[in-house]
């Protein structure tokens, strides 16, 4: 017996094949860092016309310049329209952290807010000023965390390796980094 599609349904079915999977890394750490977290998280949602999934916020040391306020960090899951690209998810990024008073001034410095494309679909794709997944993604315990509590499974197509795996296998060189 075969089954009928119905005209919503193959119009929904086609749909789904044509929508991307990503994940975007935020941070905060200057000023009310949880309404910022909020506040980016709804900008995107109204950006990209999507309903976000989001982790827990975390509680996170500073790397790179150690000098500054610890962060608040989140990660979000969103499944997009096809149309987007890669680097058209930078942009929109981009100008909410420019709408939200993003200052570039010290390289990873104090920051009202930080959005970073961590994963797309599972592609491996790299320009001059984008790479996906994040490059630093397997050294950075405020973003593997959040991944792994929204996927638990998750894989960096980049490596191959499962995000949980580096979590437990490098515990003890990652940065402090605790679910509030």
């Amino acid at each position: 017996m075969t089954s009928k599609r119905f005209p919503g349904q193959l119009k929904c079915a086609m749909l789904l094949e044509n929508m991307n999977r990503l994940y975007i890394g935020l941070g905060s750490n200057i000023g009310d860092s949880l309404a910022y977290l909020a506040d980016a998280v709804k900008r995107m949602e109204d950006c990209f016309h999507a309903q976000a999934v989001a982790s827990s916020v975390y509680r996170s040391e500073p790397v790179e310049l150690l000098e500054q306020p610890w962060f608040f960090n989140q990660v979000v899951r969103f499944e997009i329209d096809g149309l987007w690209k890669p680097t058209k998810v930078l942009k929109a990024l981009k100008t909410i952290e420019e709408q939200m008073g993003r200052e570039k001034t010290i390289r990873y410095g104090p920051r009202v807010i930080d959005l970073d494309l961590l994963l797309f679909n599972n592609w491996v794709f790299e320009t001059s000023g984008l790479a996906v997944p994040h490059l630093k993604l397997e050294e950075r315990a405020f973003v593997l965390l959040p991944l792994v509590e929204l996927e638990p499974e998750i894989i960096n197509p980049r490596t191959g390796r499962k995000l949980a795996e580096i979590i437990c296998e490098r515990a003890a060189e990652l940065s402090a980094c605790e679910r509030i």
